[in-house]
């Protein structure tokens, strides 16, 4: 089975707005001068959101969910989370939805590494 580290989205949302939107738990936010993100729970497992901003404006073409890891390698989706978080952004009509595997490079952007699926 391929590795899913990644779920990735376009959204205009802000990021508290997208976390309250999914019910996340447990949130907290910040932000440094290239990316913002919020960790986050869902069933108990935890989430990081994050994305490039420019005065907290989106910049970047996606918004990024990984699980909260404290070093490399990224670890790979529980199939009970990777469906309940795509249900939920489905539900706010956040589509589409791709998961699979990303990296960012030297230039702070995300690069896909490997795209797995695409959900519409």
């Amino acid at each position: 089975m391929q590795k899913i580290t990644d779920i990735w989205f376009k959204t205009e949302l802000k990021l508290e707005k997208l976390a309250n939107k999914l019910k996340l738990e447990d949130i907290s936010y910040d932000y440094e001068n290239i990316f913002e993100w919020a960790i986050a729970k869902l069933d108990g497992q935890e989430l990081n959101i994050s994305r490039a901003h420019l005065d907290f404006v989106a910049i970047a073409k996606e918004t990024n969910v990984s699980l909260s890891h404290k070093k490399p390698p990224k670890k790979d989706y529980p199939e009970t989370i990777r469906r309940a978080l795509v249900s939920k952004l489905k539900d706010i009509g956040i589509s589409p939805v791709f998961l699979g595997e990303m990296t960012v490079n030297d230039k702070d952007e995300n690069v896909i590494i490997n795209l797995v699926e695409e959900i519409k």
